[in-house]
């Protein structure tokens, strides 16, 4: 009895795959023994891609955007605790004063 290990195709490669059934008319049984893959498991991404593929036309905001609006959003917060901050040590400065005799 020998173990078969797992193999893990990655979402370029399923692409691949179906492309050649789909698009240039390899037969699945050619294309499934030449992938060493079962039917069953094409015919699930092949759901798959008509179930979930209409995300790839839809419009999504750049990440990158968002990303860029939060870090200025974080660098604004961080200027006003570093004022604050300043204010604060200032106010201690100017407390002590008086005490010390300086």
């Amino acid at each position: 009895m020998t173990k078969r290990t797992r193999r893990h195709f990655s979402a370029q490669d399923k692409i691949r795959i179906l492309r050649l059934h789909l698009l240039e008319d390899k037969p699945l049984s050619e294309l499934c023994e030449a992938e060493k893959i079962t039917p069953t498991l094409f015919y699930s991404w092949q759901k798959r891609l008509f179930e979930d593929g209409s995300s790839a036309f839809e419009k999504k905001p750049p990440k990158t955007d968002a990303r860029d609006r939060r870090i200025a959003e974080l660098e604004s917060d961080l200027g006003r605790k570093v004022s604050v901050i300043g204010e604060l040590a200032q106010e201690l400065v100017e407390a002590k004063k008086p005490l010390g005799g300086s």
